[in-house]
């Protein structure tokens, strides 16, 4: 199973008001990027694509959030729980998977090379 991740951060010493809309604003740009990046060969190969793009505080972009919200109601409907709860676990298990990412990238893989 491969994964890709990249930290990417605008580490500005500016803070402002306008933080929201500059981070949704590069949270699309990037789907964009890995929509022109991945899209031509997962719809050769007839496969769906979906750009799933985490800032590192955890704050989804609206693809993902499409595709949370998506996941949330099919987990509901089998599990038998309000989509609220299926939702929570989602995010909860994104974010666990965003604090192991993020160290791996951080400080290095534990696994050591042979």
């Amino acid at each position: 199973r491969r994964r890709h991740t990249r930290l990417q951060g605008d580490w500005s010493s500016d803070v402002c008001s306008s933080d929201l809309v500059v981070t949704d604003n590069q949270l699309q740009r990037r789907e964009t990027e890995k929509l022109n990046k991945y899209k031509r060969e997962c719809d050769r190969q007839e496969l769906d694509f979906v750009p799933f793009v985490m800032t590192t505080d955890g704050a989804l972009g609206p693809a993902a959030k499409k595709l949370v919200d998506r996941l949330a109601d099919l987990l509901s409907e089998k599990w038998r729980v309000a989509p609220g709860v299926a939702k929570s676990y989602i995010k909860a298990r994104l974010a666990m998977a965003l604090a192991r990412g993020s160290s791996t990238c951080i400080r290095g893989s534990r696994n050591q090379p042979r």
